[in-house]
Order: structure tokens, then C-alpha cells, then sequence
């Protein structure tokens, strides 16, 4: 252009700067650019796959990053059908990473002319691929929170660490975090140069996962644009407010944890056990004699009467035991060994054996067997003896609970036995032995203070079945580290109850306006016996107090109470 042209509206001054137009050429360069974009574009395509499906991609423009390639694939692979992870199908089709078919991962931020040729073929690494491998390369867990939730019964849980790449790791799930498949809702890696670059002092959220009534969150306390910690914070549904901790981390060219990490804030008010009182046992009904623990002087030298030409003595003591009960009862059944001598030189031929129990004031007729032979006759050769283990049986009409090695209480104690022997000459003899119980075989105070071992045993009630040789008992115990309470109500079965379960519990007896709130799993039926355990629950601030046990039998109830101590708690 001629310089001294001025542009419309203007003066015409030499003295105003020279401007010259360079759009022409720009023109050109774009253009020719375009042109080559779209002989590019003509011929740039990539082959992918992802699990059991593969496409062909065109691409548009190979100027553009990785990372735009995401969600077109999704979109595609989606409408192709392809087989995905059960965690891909909730969550939604999410590519984490795309990787060439030897193994070689793309940056995302690499535009894709520059790393990937036409034709190439790349590896689709949706989300549960990628959190998988990073799951693997959790190294050490440093802190975790996890929060039980009396609303859903589902605990909300947040932890990180170290990750095998010199990374953080932040994972935030729901339900069992230990089980085999934990539900995994968020999960996120930062390296040394993210934890170095921070743009100003304070808390930054480094992750957060919020549902109806409760979230999850991850913050880095930064100072002089370092983070210096990192805060967990997690409340769930049922919690007063956020639980937080706290843990000091060093950024450098290897991350560490530092120090133990630090409670900010509880989810809950402190609980005082001594502002609460439960009340004294109670116990009507029939309860043991202490005599039934005793071990009893037992007779063994019962000698037969009679004219049948033999001695028959007692060997040892009487045994007994129960078969199992059936509709109409129960057989009891008492083995007595004998021993019989003949000092004549001719053989003796029992030929009759018989039986009888003295019960209710009168010799009652029993079954008589002799053990391991089939009759009920034997003989004794001439200066020659034998020995024979007799039985007498009888059926006791009464419930049973357990088979037991005893004489049912419904018969005396003593219990005499009487049997008769007749020879072939017509020669009659009897012997009468006696049989008393061993001390009963059910649970005793003593017994269970000295099983608990070093453990401190908070609280122990019993209620006696005496009808059927049967004894309900509960315990309370405190663990050694004094974190919870087993609870006992029945032989073989404990649960353990920690300071996050009597909040789930309190928070939905608060909520059911409960003062007595009943626990299923320890509370229990059976044989016409039962133990009922609930919870005292204070509902002006939600704190379980006490647990209750009311344990019935058809002879008696124990009604009694053990106030819960103050237990060292996670939150703590």
C-alpha cells in the first residue's frame, strides 16, 4: 500500500505511525493449515478396544489432546454394547486411561498426532481397570475413618495413604471397607509436585463425596503453599456431626506420614457413666440348693441276700444316664457292675433276672437287661466267678433339654435299686444298690470368673430351670484394651458391643422414642426358656446407659442390669 494513503475518516499526517496490513498472508497460512488438517483428518483413524468389543475411531483433528478422545469412545463403545464391569454399569462408562496395544500409556495431555500414527491400535482402561491396578499399588494405609450408620445400617468410610508411585491415595466407599468387594465411590492420587504448588495458604479440599444426610471429605492444610496435613472428615447419617482427624504428612522427594494422627472433633457428646444408675436384680421363682454342686459320698459294697448259692457283691458305683427325649419322654437308664463267685463244685444256672426302682414310696417294676449278652440268664461254673454289668431301666414321662449322665430329678436322690436273681433249683436272691447324682453340670459364677481369665468380668445373672437340670446365665465383659463388651446369653455365643454400636443403637432409640430398646441378635426363645436383653437409653441425649437382661424358665426369672463403662473409642 502507498504509504501516504490514509484510511477513510483520517487526516493525512506523516508524522502518525506507519501501519501495514498482514492479513493476506494470515489468510494463506490458515488456509493451507485447514487443508492440511482435512488431508489429515481424510486419513487419520485409530483401531480400539475395550474388553470383548472393538471400533474403528476417525479423527477429526489430531492436534487435540488425548484426553478428547474420552468421551466420544464412551459414547461409542456404550451404543456398540459393550461388556462391562458391574462397578462400570452403576457408575456410568468413565475412561480413565487409553494405552497402545504393547502396553505403553498416553499422557492425556499429549496431542494425539504426536504420540499416535493412523491405523495405530490403543487399549480403552475404563475406570474398574484403572482402580484395580491402583488398588493393587496401595502400599500403606495411614489413616482411616469409618462410620457406622443406624439410619441405612450401611457405614460410610474414608481413608488414605501411601501408593506404591510415591503418590497419596484417597479412597472414600460405603458398607464393609475390609470385605472382598467393597463398594467404591471415589478414588484419587496425588503426587509429590500437586502437594508443592499450592496457590495459597489454608485448607483445600483435595476430595469430597456427598449423599442424602451424610458425606465424606479430604482436605490438605497448607502452609507456605505445602501441604503440611491432611484432615478426614466423615459423618454419616445417624452422627451428631462430622467425625475429623488429623494426620501431618512431609512432602519431598519420598512422602511420609508424620506423627499419630490427632482428633479435631468427635461425632458425639461424651458419654458419663456416672450420671446413670440401673437398677438391683431381681429373682422369684425356684433356684438351686448348693448341695446339688457337691460331690456326694457314693456306696459300692451292696451285698446280695438270698439262698441262691452264689456271692454277689457290687463292684463300684452305680452309673446312670438319658437317652434322648421323644414325644412321651425319655428312657433313664442306670448300669450297676456285679460280681458273682460260686465256691461250690457245682455249676449254678441263673435263670431269672429281674429289676426294681423304689420311687414315690413303693418298689415300681423296671426293665432288666444284662449289658452284652442278649438273655437274661447265665451260668456260673463250679469254684469259678464272673462279672456282668446289670441295667435297670425305666421311662421318665418328663421334658428334657439335654441327655444327661444323671437320675432325672423327678426321681428320688438317693434312688435305690433293687435286683432279683432265681436259680434253676427255685433259689431266690436280692441285692439293693444305691445311686446318687453327681454334682450338676451347669454353669456357676465361680466357674465363669475364673474362664473369663484376665479379663474383668462386669456382670453375671443366672435363672434355674429346675425342672429340667437346666441353668440360663448372661455376662458382661470388658476386653483388655477396654474398647467394648462381649455380652454372653447362651454357651458358644458372645457378641461384642463398642462405642460405635451403642450410638447406631441409642440414635434409633432416640429416634423410636424407646427407653428399653431390645437387641434381636443376643435376645433369644427356646424349650419354653428365653432371655430378652434391650438397651437403657437416656433419650434426651441418646446415650445408652445400661444393657437389661430378663431371663425366664418355667420355674423362675432373673430380671438384672449392667451399667456400660466408659470405653476407649476410635474417635478418641
Amino acid at each position: 500500500p502507498n504509504p501516504k494513503q490514509t484510511h477513510p475518516g483520517t487526516k493525512s499526517d506523516c508524522s502518525l505511525p506507519i501501519h501495514f496490513s498482514n492479513e493476506t498472508n494470515e489468510a494463506t497460512t490458515i488456509n493451507k493449515s485447514k487443508q492440511h488438517q482435512t488431508q489429515m483428518s481424510a486419513k487419520f483413524h485409530l483401531k480400539v478396544r475395550l474388553n470383548d468389543a472393538g471400533l474403528v475411531l476417525p479423527v477429526t483433528n489430531p492436534d487435540l489432546k488425548v484426553s478428547s478422545l474420552f468421551g466420544t469412545l464412551a459414547s461409542r463403545f456404550v451404543d456398540l454394547g459393550v461388556k462391562l464391569d458391574a462397578n462400570d454399569l452403576i457408575r456410568g462408562l468413565e475412561i480413565e486411561e487409553l494405552h497402545t496395544d504393547d502396553g505403553f500409556i498416553l499422557n492425556s495431555n499429549d496431542r494425539i498426532g504426536e504420540v499416535l500414527n493412523s491405523g495405530d491400535k490403543i487399549i480403552v482402561v475404563p475406570h474398574s481397570g484403572w482402580l484395580q491396578r491402583n488398588m493393587e499399588l496401595i502400599a500403606k494405609s495411614w489413616l482411616s475413618l469409618d462410620q457406622a450408620d443406624a439410619v441405612d445400617d450401611v457405614a460410610k468410610w474414608i481413608s488414605f495413604g501411601y501408593h506404591a508411585h510415591n503418590k497419596l491415595y484417597f479412597k472414600v466407599g460405603t458398607g464393609y471397607q475390609w470385605g472382598n468387594k467393597p463398594t467404591i465411590l471415589s478414588f484419587k492420587l496425588f503426587n509429590s509436585a500437586d502437594l508443592n504448588q499450592f496457590k495459597s495458604d489454608g485448607k483445600v479440599l483435595a476430595l469430597e463425596h456427598k449423599g442424602e444426610g451424610w458425606f465424606v471429605e479430604a482436605h490438605f492444610v497448607v502452609s507456605n503453599r505445602k501441604a503440611t496435613h491432611v484432615e478426614l472428615s466423615v459423618k454419616s447419617k445417624s452422627d451428631q456431626r462430622p467425625f475429623i482427624k488429623r494426620l501431618g504428612i512431609k512432602v519431598d522427594n519420598v512422602l511420609e506420614a508424620v506423627g499419630e494422627p490427632q482428633t479435631v472433633q468427635t461425632s458425639f457428646e461424651s458419654y458419663n457413666p456416672d450420671l446413670y444408675t440401673v437398677p438391683e436384680p431381681v429373682k422369684t421363682g425356684a433356684s438351686y440348693d448348693s448341695s446339688v454342686f457337691q460331690t456326694p459320698v457314693y456306696k459300692t459294697d451292696a451285698k446280695a441276700e438270698g439262698t441262691v448259692p452264689l456271692s454277689i457283691t457290687q463292684k463300684a458305683k452305680v452309673s446312670a444316664e438319658q437317652s434322648w427325649a421323644n414325644g412321651d419322654g425319655f428312657n433313664n437308664i442306670f448300669d450297676v457292675p456285679l460280681s458273682f463267685v460260686n465256691a461250690e463244685k457245682e455249676k449254678v444256672l441263673i435263670t431269672k433276672v429281674s429289676s426294681e426302682m423304689f420311687v414315690e414310696g413303693a418298689w415300681t417294676p423296671t426293665e432288666t437287661f444284662i449289658v452284652d449278652h442278649r438273655e437274661t440268664s447265665f451260668g456260673v461254673g463250679p469254684v469259678d466267678h464272673v462279672e456282668l454289668t446289670l441295667r435297670a431301666r425305666i421311662h421318665v414321662n418328663k421334658p428334657q433339654i439335654e441327655k444327661s449322665r444323671r437320675a432325672h430329678n423327678s426321681l428320688p436322690n438317693p434312688l435305690l435299686i433293687k435286683f432279683h436273681f432265681e436259680d434253676a433249683s427255685k433259689n431266690k436272691s436280692s441285692i439293693v444298690v444305691e445311686h446318687q447324682n453327681p454334682p450338676l453340670d451347669v454353669f456357676t459364677e465361680d466357674y465363669r470368673r475364673k474362664n473369663a481369665g484376665s479379663r474383668k468380668m462386669l456382670h453375671y445373672a443366672e435363672c434355674d430351670d429346675v425342672t429340667r437340670d437346666y441353668r440360663l446365665f448372661c455376662e458382661v465383659i470388658l476386653s483388655e484394651d477396654e474398647s467394648g463388651v462381649s455380652v454372653q446369653t447362651r454357651p458358644g455365643t458372645y457378641n461384642t458391643l463398642n462405642p460405635s454400636f451403642f450410638r447406631s443403637q441409642g440414635f434409633k432409640a432416640k429416634a423410636e422414642e424407646v427407653e428399653e430398646f431390645v437387641l434381636d441378635d443376643l435376645s433369644w426363645e427356646e424349650h419354653q426358656n428365653s432371655t430378652k436383653v434391650s438397651l437403657m437409653v437416656d433419650l434426651a441425649t441418646g446415650h445408652p446407659f445400661g444393657i437389661k437382661f430378663v431371663q425366664k424358665t418355667p420355674t423362675a426369672t432373673t430380671v438384672s442390669a449392667c451399667k456400660i463403662p466408659k470405653l476407649k473409642d476410635d474417635e478418641n
